[in-house]
C-alpha cells in the first residue's frame, strides 16, 4: 500500500530531523570511559552488546537449541497426526455414497471435531513453548543484568548503555567481553 505523497514529506523532515539530532550526538559521545566532567565529579560511563550476550553466549545457545528441537519434534508428531486424519478424510468420503446422508454427515463432524482438537492442542503446545522459553530467557537477563551491575559498582561507573545505543565511545569503555565470560561461567546452560 503506497501512502499519498503527502505525507512522505512529514516523514523525510522527521528522519532529517532525527539524523541532525544523530549527528550532534555523535559530537556529544564520550570518546573515553572518563570522558564527562560534571562540575568537581567526572562521569564513568561503559557499553554493553546485550543483543550479544542474549544471542551467542552458551545459555542462549542451549536455549536455541532446546526450542529448535522441540519446535522439530512437535512439526514431525504432527505431520503423522495430520497423515492420519488425511487417511480418515479419504476414508469418510470412500463411504459417501454407501451409508445414509446423516451418517454421513455425522462422520464429518467427528472427523472436524479432531481437526479442531489438533489445532487446538498445536496452538497449546506453542504457547507453553513460548511460555517456557521467555522464562528461561527471562532468567538469562536477569543474570546478565546481575553480572552487569556487579561490574559498574566494581568499576564505579555512573551509567552503562547497550551499545546499540551509543555512537561512538572508546574500546576500553566496552565491557561486553567480560559479561560474556562471567555469564559462560555462572550459566553454561539454560533449561526451558
Amino acid at each position: 500500500m503506497t501512502l499519498p505523497t503527502h505525507h512522505h514529506m512529514p516523514f523525510k523532515n522527521l528522519m532529517l530531523l532525527c539524523g541532525g539530532f544523530a549527528l550532534m550526538a555523535s559530537f556529544l559521545v564520550p570518546s573515553s570511559a572518563q570522558a564527562f566532567s560534571l562540575g568537581e565529579k567526572s562521569s564513568s560511563f561503559a557499553v554493553v552488546n546485550i543483543q550479544r550476550l542474549l544471542s551467542e553466549t552458551e545459555a542462549a545457545k542451549d536455549l536455541s537449541k532446546q526450542l529448535t528441537a522441540a519446535l522439530e519434534a512437535h512439526k514431525k508428531e504432527n505431520e503423522i497426526k495430520e497423515a492420519q486424519l488425511l487417511k480418515e478424510a479419504e476414508a469418510i468420503d470412500a463411504r459417501k455414497d454407501s451409508i445414509t446422508k446423516e451418517a454421513y454427515e455425522q462422520e464429518k463432524t467427528v472427523f472436524k471435531a479432531k481437526v479442531n482438537k489438533l489445532k487446538e492442542l498445536a496452538k497449546q503446545h506453542r504457547e507453553d513453548l513460548d511460555k517456557r522459553s521467555a522464562e528461561a530467557l527471562i532468567k538469562l537477563r536477569d543474570q546478565t543484568l546481575a553480572i552487569i551491575k556487579e561490574i559498574s559498582d566494581r568499576e564505579e561507573y555512573d551509567a552503562v548503555f547497550s551499545q546499540a545505543d551509543v555512537v561512538l565511545l572508546k574500546k576500553e569503555a566496552n565491557i561486553t567481553d567480560e559479561v560474556f565470560e562471567r555469564v559462560n561461567a555462572a550459566l553454561p546452560e539454560l533449561k526451558m
